[in-house]
């Protein structure tokens, strides 16, 4: 991130609320394209990884991998709404996939 041409100058403690001002309307601008890119990284990494083979687990496994996704996979907002709904899809008899549970 760019220093705005505004600050040139030496920095006063009157410049602090501007600059936190600019740095909030910063990242909250690009807090949504962060989230979609998280999204779609951790979309394709499960099926990358083929993670979505639940099956290929013993039944008194699920659970626990399921809790292993969330550990690894879940690191941030975007990756967290992912995680969700794919875990839903991979594992819809399983009431046991929503993050509240198996985390």
């Amino acid at each position: 991130m760019r220093k705005p041409t505004d600050y040139s100058r030496p920095l006063t403690m009157n410049d602090v609320p501007k600059i936190r001002s600019f740095i909030r309307t910063r990242y909250t601008a690009e807090a949504h394209n962060q989230m979609e890119k998280d999204y779609k990284r951790t979309h394709d990494d499960l099926y990358r990884m083929q993670l979505d083979d639940l099956d290929s687990y013993h039944e008194s496994n699920r659970d626990n991998m399921l809790r292993i996704y969330h550990s690894y996979l879940e690191n941030t907002p975007g990756s967290k709404k992912a995680l969700r709904e794919l875990c839903d899809q991979i594992s819809p008899h399983n009431t046991k996939s929503s993050i509240d549970t198996a985390v």
